[in-house]
């Protein structure tokens, strides 16, 4: 079954680039030609134009989504991962998943995503979780990265998304202060210390009065039991229509 860009044009989710994005992916792996990476699989009968489309189609994304999908891509080239005839499925499923959970309120299960992909469930699991521990979870993305990589999409001007922003700098850690108090200084408890402490007098409270913890176990019970028995939210609704 031939596949055209303008099946998805209507779609929420589709961006007026996808076709350059596609297009990027097969320099990339014209490029590499038969390279072997941590992503490689069987092959998935479908052409990264194809794939593409049906992301678009069965997605249910927003449009930054596929910005943040490339970005995490770009820092996986920049990992040593190559885009690859055996691994591009592989990369770009676990981007885009990684992308909509991480930009858009309303995203889907990955035994969805996986069903999407034409995977299974445990697979797309392992290629998350190699997604992360490769970038070692370092998702954040800055407001001038998104940018810069928003206006090298729009400007058909993909090959300098490998120029992106570097990575926010962490904070420092921040460092208990002292206090003067009577002439003598005196170190602001951190809020660790002040839980361990809490936590101290709770548990010698409950030790000089065994009826609290009888009180206490009361009404966790009472308050479970006012709960309902399923609480799904709002997304997982959602999904279950979809499948």
């Amino acid at each position: 079954m031939t596949r055209s860009y303008s099946d998805v044009k209507d779609c929420e989710g589709y961006h007026p680039r996808i076709k350059l994005i596609a297009e990027w992916v097969e320099s990339e792996i014209a490029e590499n030609g038969k390279k072997r990476t941590a992503f490689d699989g069987s092959a998935i009968q479908l052409t990264v134009k194809d794939f593409l489309i049906r992301l678009v189609k069965y997605g249910y994304c927003s449009q930054p989504v596929y910005v943040v999908m490339i970005i995490l891509v770009v820092r996986l080239l920049e990992k040593g991962i190559k885009l690859t005839t055996a691994s591009v499925h592989r990369v770009l499923l676990p981007a885009f998943v990684v992308a909509a959970k991480q930009r858009d309120d309303i995203y889907y299960s990955n035994r969805y995503y996986a069903q999407v992909g034409g995977i299974s469930t445990k697979e797309l699991n392992t290629l998350e979780h190699l997604l992360l521990s490769t970038l070692d979870w370092e998702l954040a993305i800055s407001p001038e990265c998104f940018t810069a990589a928003k206006e090298a999409i729009d400007a058909s001007d993909i090959g300098s998304l490998k120029k992106l922003p570097p990575l926010p700098t962490p904070p420092k850690p921040r460092v208990a202060a002292r206090v003067l108090s009577g002439g003598k200084s005196t170190a602001i408890k951190s809020p660790t210390s002040l839980k361990a402490s809490s936590h101290s007098r709770l548990s010698l409270r409950k030790q000089s009065d065994p009826s609290s913890i009888i009180k206490l176990t009361l009404a966790k019970s009472s308050l479970c039991s006012s709960l309902p028995r399923s609480i799904r939210t709002s997304r997982e609704k959602k999904a279950a229509l979809v499948l």
